[in-house]
């Protein structure tokens, strides 16, 4: 009987595996407009839905926070840029919570502020230490790992570690839905694959074209989408999403690929993309643009420090507005990664990592 029910299992986990999973394109709710009544999203970096179905958004442009009901009509609103009290700085981004709090990551003044779902300030916690929003990003093998509100950091670390090895220089990102199900996707394609905490394949999904995912749940999924006139739109998509694996296990923390990469390695690693950064400004000053290549680059005198080690610069995104690049060491996993004008996580912050 044991044998039967393990083959059982076996089988059940193959039909997993192979399975292309669905999200519906005809979203239940659609929050923003492009009519200038008012009720445009500009810039928007972050959204969550609350357990009560209420969902919070972050916008850029005027910098605050909205509030929407279940049908996706506003609540409220509050924040404004500044440096006091229930105040933002440059940008900010939702931390995700388990209950129908607001923690709001505020990158301009390094702060944590927690907000009642009505807008009243709770509490502010500074971070002035910290190099990314507060423990929620990471860089871990050639990953940019997005940590979420269970704090199972052990168990997303163990399963990149399962996951087939990146030695491309290619970034994969990696984050854990509601229900345990690890996400990942190679560059910034629409597909995902999703995979237990184990490593073990759960199939795929492919989002709508455009849309940049901000939140998975048991049955949805929550992101946004730009329009041809930049206006931002939140959307809330139903997913037939695999179930939640049934057995949670305890996590290892793999221990980092350190072996090949050197002090001297990280810091030109560092010091290559602090300069590339430079150059973007000034090749933005002469064709107001940032430069789509490393090519490019070398028109405003730009030329990485090959004599100390080998690495490779690759441009992920580029426009008018902003850039992401990643500097790859060729004989470790050992990178640097830097977005400037996406918003988000990890706008403007430099985060290096194994």
């Amino acid at each position: 009987m044991r044998s039967s029910l393990m083959l059982l299992s076996v089988l059940s986990f193959s039909s997993l595996s192979a399975q292309t999973w669905r999200v519906d394109p005809k979203p239940v709710i659609s929050i923003g407009t492009s009519d200038l009544s008012g009720s445009e999203l500009l810039k928007v970096t972050s959204a969550h839905r609350l357990a009560d179905g209420r969902i919070v958004v972050t916008n850029g442009d005027p910098r605050e926070v909205r509030v929407f009901g279940k049908d996706g009509k506003l609540l409220s609103r509050f924040g404004r840029p500044g440096k006091g009290p229930g105040e933002f700085g440059y940008s900010i981004a939702l931390l995700p919570t388990a209950g129908d709090s607001i923690v709001v990551w505020d990158f301009g003044n390094r702060r944590r502020l927690l907000f009642q779902s009505d807008g009243k300030l709770v509490k502010e916690t500074s971070d002035p230490a910290g190099t990314s929003a507060a423990g929620q990003l990471t860089v871990f093998r050639r990953t940019l790992v997005r940590f979420g509100s269970r704090g199972q950091n052990a168990c997303l670390l163990q399963a990149i570690a399962a996951l087939p090895r990146v030695n491309d220089p290619v970034l994969r990102e990696v984050f854990a839905d509601e229900a345990g199900r690890v996400w990942s996707r190679s560059g910034s394609g629409a597909t995902w694959a999703l995979h237990t905490e184990a490593g073990q394949s759960l199939g795929t999904v492919t989002l709508p074209a455009g849309m940049e995912l901000f939140q998975a749940g048991k049955d949805f999924v929550l992101g946004r989408t730009t329009d041809d006139d930049g206006f931002d739109h939140v959307r809330l998509l139903r997913a037939t999403l695999p179930p939640a694996p049934s057995t949670r296990q305890g996590c290892v923390t793999p221990p980092p690929d350190t072996t090949m990469a050197s002090k001297i390695v990280a810091a030109a690693t560092k010091t290559d993309m602090r300069n590339a950064m430079t150059a973007s400004e000034a090749y933005f000053a002469d064709h107001a643009t940032y430069p789509a290549s490393f090519e490019a680059m070398k028109e405003v005198g730009y030329q990485m420090s090959k004599a100390a080690y080998e690495g490779d610069l690759v441009v992920l995104r580029s426009s008018a507005t902003g850039y992401r690049y990643a500097i790859f060491h060729r004989k470790s996993t050992y990178m640097c990664l830097v977005d400037v004008g996406g918003g988000g996580w990890m706008d403007g912050v430099l985060m290096c990592g194994f």
